[in-house]
């Protein structure tokens, strides 16, 4: 469902991407991909028109529960993947930048226990966490969730996205890097 947002110039000639501008500006969605055994990606073209943020929404799950999965960025230009109860970890500053078209990724790969960063089809981080927790519990899920925007923006402060986002891919495995690379260059403007 789509709250607010208004279609507008897209990254590609001839499309069109979402323009989120105000604090209750979202798509939600609920997404259930249950079980995710092996793992799973993320990744979605965003041209923010600004970053100032303490923390702003990409791709969250609506609740802050068990395996609930977060895709964050953050006002320094990092971006953050967390699946709540398992693990979490954010890039270097600068990652992400203002007033420009970048294809930002998460992958997690629960059997490897390995979860990237990406923007540009460049990682920006690994996480490589031996004591990340793995089945049975948490088991990582979507359930209703939102893209450019986090809950009730009256209940807590906005996390909203402010900006343009086209594109947004959720697969059902942990894409690899050289997928990653050959997904940003397939699909670049």
């Amino acid at each position: 469902r789509i709250i607010g947002t208004l279609p507008v110039k897209g990254r590609m000639p001839g499309k069109s991407a979402l323009l989120f501008e105000n604090p209750e500006d979202a798509i939600a969605l609920t997404l259930d991909l249950q079980p995710i055994e092996k793992g799973f990606t993320v990744a979605m073209w965003i041209k923010p028109d600004t970053i100032d943020k303490s923390t702003t929404a990409l791709f969250n799950s609506n609740a802050y529960d068990s395996g609930n999965i977060h895709f964050q960025m953050y006002e320094d230009g990092s971006i953050k993947a967390g699946i709540f109860g398992m693990a979490s970890f954010r890039s270097e500053p600068n990652a992400v930048y203002p007033a420009s078209w970048q294809l930002v990724a998460m992958s997690w790969d629960l059997e490897t226990q390995r979860a990237r960063l990406y923007n540009n089809g460049k990682k920006l981080a690994v996480n490589r966490d031996r004591n990340m927790k793995i089945h049975p519990n948490p088991i990582p899920n979507f359930g209703q969730s939102q893209i450019g925007a986090w809950g009730d923006p009256t209940m807590h402060l906005p996390r909203n996205f402010v900006g343009r986002i086209d594109e947004v891919m959720v697969f059902s495995s942990p894409l690899t890097s050289s997928e990653i690379a050959e997904l940003y260059q397939s699909s670049r403007p």
